[in-house]
Formats: C-alpha cells, structure tokens, sequence
C-alpha cells in the first residue's frame, strides 16, 4: 500500500512527504551520518521512473563532564586530630564511551590527594563506568569551621577541558574539662 493517501497513483504536481523516525547512534565528534532516499514508480506508460537525494550531519563535539565527590571519615575533630577526605571521581560526558577523559588531576585546597583505585583497565583514562578513587589526610589545626575544596579536571580525546567541584567541611572543637 502506498505512503501517498493510500493511493497508488501519484498525479501530475502532487506531492507526499513521508516522515521516519531514527535514533542517532552515539559516536565521537567528527563522525558523519548520512542518509539517502530512493523513491521507485512506474508512469502511465508502464516506463520506470525513480529519484533520491541525500543529506548528512556531522556530529559536533560536546562538552566533556568530570564529577568529583569529597567526603569527610569525620565531621566533629578537635585540634590535632586527623581527617582522611574520600574523593571519588567519574567522567559523566554526554558522549559516553566516545570521550574518555586524560590527564585526570585533583587539586585541593588542603594539600594534592593520592590516586588509590578504579582505573579498571589499567589505561589511566578515565572512561565512563569507571569511579576513581583518591585520599588526603589533613590535620586539623584551629577550632572553628574548617571549609576546603577540590577541583578535578581532565581532557577530552579532543582536548577539550573538564572540570569538576567539591567541597566538605569539619568542625574543629576544643575538649572542655576532660570532655
């Protein structure tokens, strides 16, 4: 059956638009997906007739994305007492699989945090499903609150930048009589 109304019979100036529906595949910028149309028919005089055409879209780069997590072991210290921050960082770029993340650093407010785990491929980037793990001890030196941040940045295979936030805060507190 025929697209145009049902018809089989496409008049002289008469025109049908057909509508289809795809869902783009993920791929890496630059990645071009093309499309072509082909439309077959016969004329009144049984002669066979046809056309196509085609268009294409090139896949634009789209912004890496890196996630950093800063957590406290503790949050209520006194003055001496030492704190291991937890850091977990994961790539979340759109682009999956297709923009993998390099030269992961982290940068913190109260010293450089060690890589510990997560680099499950041992290919030291930073691919999607994968959550790396990082620690800082800090000692906590006055009472009060005691607010620091991390920055975690990395590259795309474009060498685009990303960067992510975090920050935690302790409360450092004097013991009173024995307490």
């Amino acid at each position: 059956k025929a697209a145009n109304a049902g018809s089989s019979v496409l008049a002289h100036g008469q025109s049908v638009t057909f509508f289809v529906n795809y869902n783009a595949p993920v791929a890496n910028a630059g990645t071009i997906i093309a499309n072509t149309v082909s439309v077959l028919g016969t004329d009144d005089e049984k002669n066979p007739t046809q056309a196509s055409d085609s268009d294409s879209e090139t896949y634009k780069n789209l912004m890496p994305s890196i996630k950093v997590t800063k957590t406290p072991d503790k949050t209520y210290v006194t003055p001496g007492s030492r704190v291991i921050y937890t850091y977990m960082v994961s790539n979340i770029s759109a682009a999956g699989s297709f923009d993998p993340l390099s030269g992961i650093t982290l940068a913190d407010t109260d010293g450089t945090p060690s890589y510990v785990s997560g680099d499950a491929n041992g290919n030291h980037v930073l691919d999607i499903g994968e959550a790396w793990k990082y620690v800082l001890a800090y000692t906590a030196t006055s009472s009060g609150t005691h607010t620091n941040s991390v920055t975690a940045s990395g590259m795309d295979d474009e060498n685009m930048a990303a960067f992510g936030y975090a920050s935690a805060s302790i409360n450092v507190t004097c013991q009173q009589n024995g307490k």
